[in-house]
């Protein structure tokens, strides 16, 4: 099973396909049939794909990683990189709107309820640890 992480915002966002042969950060306009979409105020609703394809590569931690395994290593940068793609993503439409709403939960539980809800900065993404936990909702605001 799969995370999904779906973005909503008050302005139409640029969307990208997912190419298996060059994997990475994409973000495509929601299904209209998709049940997520009440989770949101906004009325543009994206999914946001990472590296995997899914959602699951939008979490890390370096502290977890044993550097004696090149393979563990190699999917933790992999997986970083793919949260930098997200948090430019989200920079880049905090600087046409003010606030963006992120729901994050399993395949198969877009329309529960969340279990978490925060505000949070694009900032508060970076660091040494992102993990993402099923059925979070977080406003995203600018710093």
């Amino acid at each position: 099973m799969c995370m999904a992480v779906y973005l909503g915002s008050d302005i139409e966002l640029p969307t990208s396909k997912w190419d298996k042969n060059k994997p990475s950060f994409y973000a495509e306009n929601a299904q209209e049939d998709d049940n997520v979409k009440k989770q949101f105020t906004k009325k543009n609703i994206y999914y946001l794909g990472s590296h995997e394809g899914c959602g699951c590569g939008f979490s890390y931690d370096d502290n977890e990683v044993n550097p004696e395994y090149s393979e563990e290593v190699k999917d933790n940068e992999l997986r970083k990189d793919s949260v930098k793609h997200l948090v430019q993503y989200l920079k880049n439409a905090l600087e046409k709107t003010t606030e963006l709403e992120l729901f994050i939960c399993w395949e198969g539980e877009q329309g529960e309820k969340p279990n978490k809800r925060a505000t949070i900065t694009v900032e508060e993404i970076l660091g040494t640890y992102w993990s993402l936990d099923t059925r979070e909702f977080y406003k995203v605001i600018k710093k």
